[in-house]
This record gives structure tokens, sequence and C-alpha cells, in this order.
């Protein structure tokens, strides 16, 4: 921050706050600008009125990924590989920065975030280049006319995911590999050693149960229900200028195989597939907007000993994620009024069985023992 508005270019006057100093003296942020010295440009500099010196900021350098560390006699700012950009001694109590230095040695841009819209613009000027390339360009002011900020990927990009799907680098795994102890055993015998133990032994043999072994428990594959995804498109009618992705929706998890369970909005059909990337932050943001949940009901009949599931139609199916649909792709409101039918009576069983409701008070189960009672999901 400064208090010379003579230094700042692309100024906007703007009430950001207040800033509190050493003798309890309280400042008010009246606007920000860039800062061109030379082949330094240090951009969202504060304007404070009054201000006698020209302050650096360890949080706003942090927030545009580099590093600041303070040793007993001099201050380094870093990038992520480690390479110093800044440096600076230690003068009574203070660090200062000598901008007539700075500019002389090497050009260094402290670059800040780009804003949501700015990244993702540029993002689509440049014909969907990955966000890695676009900071370099910027970074190393390759081109002309690139903004010198930090750009960041929020979300996943709709037309990246169906035209760049790729598979994934380890096929699914089956089945745990045991279920009880010394099922299966990891056996590694080191030796010979050059030199025998006590008892003139030369081998170790390293027993591990495959079973009983401490690991932590990995929850990286848990997903939001109903989160926007993009399953690679396995089928072989593609053609050169074909989507390598589809657009699908999360609805749960497979139960023979490390895959997660979607519905494939081409295909009309639900499929288990490991190659799909997952966009959750637009569910959530969906789940805010609406009022209440938009997705329909569907049937399914419990039995004593087991558990049939109806099978939707593709018309249910579509019903029941075109909320969500629209919402993520065609941008129309998601409040959108939509009739509905009414649900069909359920059909009464004369076998005896279990009905279980969900909904968002969570009531207790009950069990009946004369007819089967429709299972509505919300």
């Amino acid at each position: 921050m400064t208090g010379n508005l003579k230094l700042l270019i692309n100024f906007v006057w703007k009430f950001m706050g207040t800033v509190r100093f050493g003798n309890d003296h309280v400042a008010a942020i009246l606007g920000f600008g860039d800062l061109q010295w030379g082949n330094i440009l240090i951009t969202r500099v504060y304007f404070v009125e009054g201000l006698g010196h020209n302050l650096f900021s360890v949080g706003q350098s942090c927030d545009s990924d580099l590093e600041v560390a303070f040793r007993r006699n001099a201050c380094f700012v870093r990038n992520l590989k480690g390479a110093d950009l800044l440096k600076r001694d230690r003068s009574i109590n203070l660090y200062t920065i000598n901008l007539h230095e700075m500019a002389s040695k090497s050009p260094i841009c402290l670059m800040a975030r780009a804003s949501f819209t700015k990244s993702w613009l540029w993002h689509q000027r440049l014909s969907h280049l990955n966000f890695d390339t676009i900071n370099d360009l910027a970074r190393n002011d390759l081109v002309a006319g690139l903004p010198k900020f930090k750009y960041h990927k929020e979300h996943l990009c709709h037309s990246c995911e169906q035209g760049k799907r790729k598979r994934a680098s380890h096929p699914p795994k089956p089945v745990p590999n045991s279920r009880q102890r010394l099922h299966l055993l990891h056996l590694d015998l080191c030796g010979p050693m050059r030199i025998a133990s006590i008892n003139g032994k030369r081998y170790v043999l390293v027993i591990v149960d495959d079973y009983s072994r401490y690991t932590k428990p990995d929850i990286l594959f848990l997903h939001v229900f109903g989160a926007l995804c993009y399953p690679k498109n396995d089928r072989e009618d593609i053609g050169k200028l074909g989507g390598k992705g589809d657009i699908g929706f999360f609805i749960g998890y497979s139960a023979d195989s490390c895959a997660y369970r979607v519905y494939n909005r081409q295909t009309k059909k639900i499929m288990e597939t490991i190659n799909v990337s997952f966009d959750e932050l637009s569910a959530m943001a969906f789940e805010q907007r609406s009022s209440k949940p938009r997705l329909q009901r569907l049937d399914l009949t419990y039995a004593p000993s087991t558990i049939t599931t109806q099978q939707p139609s593709e018309g249910e199916l579509d019903l029941l994620f075109e909320a969500m649909y629209d919402d993520y792709i065609r941008g129309q409101p998601s409040a959108t009024a939509r009739t509905v039918p009414p649900a069909q009576e359920p059909q009464v069983c004369q076998s005896s069985t279990a009905s279980t409701t969900i909904a968002d008070t969570a009531p207790i189960p009950t069990n009946s023992s004369s007819h089967a009672t429709n299972v509505p999901i919300i």
C-alpha cells in the first residue's frame, strides 16, 4: 500500500476497508491501482491517504503463490520452485525495498490473482489453452496484451472435458485381495548378507499380512451425489470431430469394482467407469440456488431376503436429472415450473416385505407383514 496516488495507474476509487497500524492509528483504504516502475509491475496496490511510507503486503504475495521468508538480517521472496525473486537486507528494525535497485537488476513481476471472469475469458480467447501455459505466457512476458495476473482454474471447463477426455492411468480393482487373516501374505526375502548374524543367518524374511496390516482409510474417492461429471466416450462411432467425453451425473459407486456409477446423458444409460472427472462445485451451487430438491421419485421394493430394484425408463431418468442439466449446461433457471404427472399407486404384493422411507427428517423404518411399499428417494 502507498500514500502517493501519483505512483498508481489504472486507479479505481473504492472503499476497501480500514487498516490499523502499530500505534493504534486507523486509516481508510480509498482504492487500488497498479504500480509501474521500469520493468516492474505490482498489481492491486492499495491507496491509503496520508501514509508516509510504501508498505509491502506479505499476505498478497502468499495469495500470488509466492513464499516470503524472514531471516535475521535479510528477507527473501521466492516462487514455488525455490528461485529467489527478491532479497532485501534488514536496516534497524525494518526490511526495506529499493525500487531503483529492483528495476536495475532483474525484471520482477509480483502478480495478483486474476478474477473469475478474467481467467475464463482468456481461457476461451486462447482457444481453451490450459491454465499452466497461460500463466507461463503472463509470467515470462512471452506475448503482448495479456494482463499480468495469476490465472486460476476454479472449476472444470465444459468444452475441454468433452473434447479432451482421456482414459484413467490404472485399471479398476475388482474385489479386495483378502477377507481374513493369513488369507494373503506378502513376503520379502532379503539376502544373502555379506556378514552373518550372531546365529549365523544371512537372510531376512519379512512377512506382512494383507488383511490385518494397518492402513489409514482413504476417502479420496468420495464425490457429491448428483454432481455433474464427464465420462470418457468409449463408443466406436465417435468420428474425427466427435466429443471424447460425454455429459453425465454421478449416482453412486459400483459394488463390484472401484468404479463410479454415472448416468450418461448422451446414451440415456447408467454406466460404471473410472474414466470420469467431476465438477462438484456446480452441484453445490445448484443446491444453494434451489429452494427444494428437484429430483423426482424412484420406486424400489424391499423383500426380506433380496432387494429388487425397478429399473427406471429413459424418460424417467431424463425427468430425474433434467433440472440439473438445464441449470448446468443450458444456463436456464433451476426454478422453472414443470408439470410432473402424479405418482402411480403402489402395487400390492402378497409376500411379506419391509418398507423404508428416506426423507429429510429421517423417520424410523417400519416393518409390514402384508404389503410392499414404494420407497421415494429424494
